[in-house]
């Protein structure tokens, strides 16, 4: 265990535990690179930076997007549509997408009437099959969902000689062929999300994972001797991530009791040294796989031009 300001802790250069055995897959190789480099424990800031900054719009993001289910329900939604877009797929309707996704048929059809409502999700016809409803994400939605994806994308362009964000800047339906390309990554074995099972355990909790990334942006931040925009007071992270002070307590001690976290007076009074390897190593999984995909994305629509 280490102290919150960790005056003699290093950031870790190797892969955490959890992922070693999967050292040889492409994306993990690059990752182990990204620990290495010199900034990138800047990046992992910056990235903790982004998505803790205040939502252009509170609804959706902070009640469905913060959280792990709901997300992933979204996620494969854009993924499907994109994969339908490049004509790899048939066009998303629920059935579909409730086959696609761990959570009950009855969550799913909640979520996309919720979405619908908020006008995130326009339903359309199938042209193909007029019995079929297609299920398309708008913009709003893309942009809502890819937050996390683009701040890794940012931060992994710190660290590489060619920056790649700008030529996806705006362009939104580049962004979701990259999320299709992560997604399909997941389906076929799940080595860069699962594995880190405290990063799991914060991000199964509505709004766990704003926290968590609040709270390591912090402790890297008092590390480098930098500034923090967001306290870590209860009404402080209660009013960004839209819920209740309760519920910020609640997951608090929470990781209290589990021996993770300790928070005092809005300052860390300890931190394990563990779920600060297990999230740089989650970081720079990401990272990698986000690039990778956006490099794949990039050469393709090159070739198509």
């Amino acid at each position: 265990m280490q102290d919150g300001g960790g005056a003699n802790f290093r950031s870790p250069q190797n892969l955490h535990p959890f992922v070693r055995d999967h050292a040889s897959h492409p994306v993990w190789t690059r990752a182990e690179r990204y620990l290495n480099h010199e900034d990138f424990e800047r990046g992992v800031l910056r990235y903790c930076g982004l998505v803790t900054a205040a939502a252009p719009v509170m609804w959706p993001s902070s009640k469905i997007f913060a959280q792990t289910s709901r997300y992933t329900t979204c996620f494969t939604l854009v993924a499907l549509d994109a994969r339908y877009r490049a004509g790899e797929g048939p066009a998303p309707n629920l059935k579909m997408l409730q086959a696609s996704v761990p959570s009950s048929p009855r969550q799913v059809s909640s979520l996309i009437s919720g979405l619908r409502a908020g006008g995130y999700i326009r339903v359309e016809t199938n042209a193909r099959d007029l019995r079929s409803i297609h299920l398309r994400p708008s913009a709003s939605l893309v942009q809502a969902v890819a937050r996390s994806p683009v701040a890794f994308l940012e931060a992994a362009d710190s660290l590489e000689i060619e920056s790649i964000l700008p030529r996806l800047a705006n362009n939104f339906e580049i962004v979701a062929d990259c999320m299709a390309l992560a997604e399909m990554s997941y389906s076929a074995r799940d080595v860069f999300f699962r594995p880190f099972r405290d990063v799991v355990s914060f991000a199964e909790r509505d709004c766990g994972y704003s926290l968590l990334c609040a709270i390591l942006g912090r402790h890297l931040a008092d590390r480098r001797g930098e500034p923090w925009e967001l306290p870590l007071s209860y009404d402080a992270l209660a009013k960004r991530f839209g819920v209740s002070r309760q519920h910020i307590g609640n997951l608090l001690t929470g990781a209290a009791d589990q021996g993770l976290i300790d928070i005092r007076h809005g300052q860390i009074s300890r931190i394990e040294a563990t779920l600060v390897w297990q999230f740089m190593s989650w970081c720079a999984g990401q990272m990698a796989l986000y690039r990778s995909a956006a490099e794949r994305v990039l050469a393709k629509s090159q070739e198509i031009a």
